[in-house]
């Protein structure tokens, strides 16, 4: 199939707000193409340093250069066709191996720079690697140009594996003259067990435990050390509530926040407490959890993968109105049959399962919220306050003011 190659590089210029040209090393001619009218790096372009780069790209794997360290160009050498792509500037500091200086007039590179929209490193990547594998050598299709090979190329030092290689030998060997260990594996296992079986008293027994080992040291200051085994921890206990029966959103949407909440500490002790409550809140859920399977006998130990998307699915539109067949078709899958395996997998129709979260919910914008019952009927996609009264009222016993009243933190009423 024949590709559009003026259309592709049109919407990659677009998508980046840059300048995308095709060098032809056979006709050593240009296509030039950029959507936008204010943006010019002829000044750039124009230079013999610069087309000293054009001549040196010779990777079909892209390569990447910092210019004056204001803006970030990419090389393509594919298929006889060298692409260019750039000035781009990065929405964050990420580090580039290959760094070049252009002597242009300061004033002309920091009003091309100043004009130039921040792009987020993915979204970049994500172009050159759509250049490197759409216009490779047909010969050459299955392989795969992928992150790590640029990353690899651009970001990393040579020999970098080797080096971590020689630090870890000389680590290990200094920590075993030393006398000194990290904690033992079989207590983190029965830590993570702890979270994933729901079990509060075995967590409090597995952190109790008294052990030599030491906790790894993962960044030289004491604080930054501290957020980053911390961070570690609510990476893993996420993993185990997950396999414990937690939606993967809420397990990551929790780790999301607890991350937050630890990069903010600004005292040693603070990341530690922040993980302490985070393993506990996980595991409460997921006994929670496995406390109401139980009670339905719904649970046989391991969860159909269709079961699991739509409980995804459900998770991720719980703010709207939500129907077996628009799931179903998400799925790929019959309305019908994935109706009879989710019920058979947990006990609870598909509508139902769809209405309890969405009272779960509701119970908790009740608790911890301000907003109204119109606006909560509204969010959750109930036809009206009344029609989501009635469904409460019929999953709790109680009518939206009768649990607000109950349940709500003070803050909220004042």
């Amino acid at each position: 199939m024949e590709i559009n190659e003026n259309y592709f590089m049109s919407r990659q210029s677009r998508r980046l707000h840059t300048v995308i040209r095709k060098y032809d090393t056979k006709n050593h001619s240009v296509t030039r193409v950029c959507l936008r009218q204010d943006l010019s790096d002829d000044e750039i372009y124009t230079t013999s340093r610069f087309h000293q780069l054009i001549s040196n790209a010779a990777s079909d794997i892209p390569e990447i250069y910092a210019i004056n360290q204001l803006f970030i160009y990419a090389f393509i050498n594919t298929n006889g066709n060298i692409y260019i792509v750039g000035p781009i500037k990065f929405d964050s500091n990420y580090s580039i191996k290959n760094e070049l200086n252009i002597k242009i007039d300061n004033n002309i590179a920091n009003s091309l720079a100043n004009i130039l929209p921040a792009i987020k490193w993915e979204n970049f990547v994500e172009s050159l690697l759509d250049f490197a594998n759409i216009f490779k050598k047909s010969n050459d299709e299955d392989h795969e140009i992928i992150e790590k090979d640029l990353v690899t190329i651009n970001c990393i030092e040579k020999n970098f594996n080797y080096k971590l290689r020689q630090d870890l030998e000389n680590k290990i060997f200094e920590e075993q003259e030393n006398g000194r260990h990290h904690n033992p594996y079989d207590q983190e296992v029965r830590e993570l067990s702890a979270i994933e079986n729901g079990d509060e008293e075995a967590l409090k027994r597995s952190l109790a435990e008294d052990y030599t080992g030491q906790v790894g040291v993962l960044a030289k200051d004491n604080l930054r050390n501290n957020k980053n085994v911390a961070l570690v921890v609510i990476a893993t206990s996420s993993r185990a509530a997950i396999k414990g029966g937690l939606s993967p959103e809420i397990a990551f949407s929790m780790a999301d926040l607890y991350s937050l909440q630890i990069e903010e500490a600004t005292t040693d002790n603070i990341p530690l407490q922040i993980t302490r409550n985070a393993e506990f809140e996980y595991t409460r859920i997921v006994h929670q959890i496995k406390t109401e399977r139980a009670a339905m006998n719904s649970f046989s130990g391991e969860e159909n993968e269709h079961v699991m998307s739509a409980k995804n699915y459900i998770f991720k539109h719980l703010h709207g109105k939500i129907t077996v067949a628009e799931i179903a078709e998400e799925l790929g899958l019959n309305a019908n049959y994935l109706s009879e395996i989710f019920s058979k997998s947990e006990n609870v129709t598909l509508k139902d399962y769809i209405i309890n979260n969405k009272i779960y919910l509701v119970k908790n914008l009740l608790t911890y919220s301000a907003y109204s019952y119109t606006e909560i009927a509204y969010y959750l996609g109930f036809s009206s306050q009344s029609h989501l009264g009635k469904q409460f009222k019929k999953k709790t016993g109680m009518t939206l003011s009768q649990y607000r009243q109950k349940y709500q933190l003070q803050e909220y009423l004042d």
